[in-house]
């Protein structure tokens, strides 16, 4: 609809007339409010019902997996539910890597959602794209300061009497690393909502629509394209519910 409205703008200018310029305030009012956060909108009355909004049967559809093989958890550790999430996670016993971490492990195959919040498209496209240069400096930059400021870090320190300083100086470097990385990982996914970013690291699809943003997460398999393909599925049958 907005690059419609956007084809439509030369058109208008050409008409010339008073009617033609309101016509032109209209649609450019239109196209700013399409770009904006939304508090009301359709998903957002998920935002406490995240199970209604992605459902067991919906993941089990989805992936195949079994019902009763699932455990389904609601998380609200914090009050603020733009934190909450619904996740469902499968005993399948699937063999795998983690990330930063040497050797073979058995995963849970895993699929939540959650993050629902108002945002604006400038907003999204700001937060779920590669990390600058600079970005990646300032945040190494705050990390060392708080591993030297911070006074929590400082008792720990003092606890933690056979930790040294180059091993948690090396830890905060691995942090930044990893948050390069999954910086790093963002793809633009085409057809789903007004926005969508899939990440290749931490298999996750971020969603913009109608002013809105939601977070799916979906680990299932140890090829990341079925995971995504897996993901796309159910974004759109979680965006069809807001039509």
């Amino acid at each position: 609809m907005k690059k419609l409205l956007i084809f439509l703008l030369p058109l208008v200018w050409a008409c010339g007339s008073k009617k033609s310029a309101d016509l032109e305030d209209t649609l450019e009012k239109y196209i700013k409010k399409s770009d904006e956060s939304n508090p009301n909108s359709c998903l957002m009355k998920y935002q406490d019902k995240l199970d209604d909004l992605l459902t067991l049967a919906m993941v089990c559809k989805a992936t195949g997996f079994k019902a009763e093989n699932a455990d389904t958890s609601y998380s609200k550790i914090m009050r603020n539910p733009e934190y909450h999430k619904v996740n469902y996670s499968f005993k399948n016993k699937r063999m795998g890597k983690v990330p930063a971490l040497d050797g073979i492990y058995e995963l849970n195959d895993q699929i939540s959602v959650g993050a629902i919040k108002p945002m604006t498209l400038e907003e999204f496209n700001r937060d779920y794209k590669p990390a600058t240069e600079e970005q990646v400096v300032a945040a190494k930059e705050a990390l060392d300061d708080a591993l030297e400021n911070n006074e929590e870090v400082k008792e720990i320190r003092k606890k933690a009497e056979t930790v040294s300083d180059e091993q948690i100086k090396k830890t905060g470097g691995v942090l930044v690393d990893m948050f390069k990385k999954i910086s790093e990982g963002y793809r633009n996914v085409e057809g789903i909502g007004g926005a969508a970013r899939w990440n290749i690291i931490t298999t996750t699809l971020n969603v913009w629509h109608d002013g809105t943003h939601f977070e799916l997460v979906v680990n299932i398999d140890n090829d990341v394209d079925k995971n995504k393909q897996v993901a796309l599925s159910l974004a759109k049958e979680i965006l069809a519910k807001c039509r």
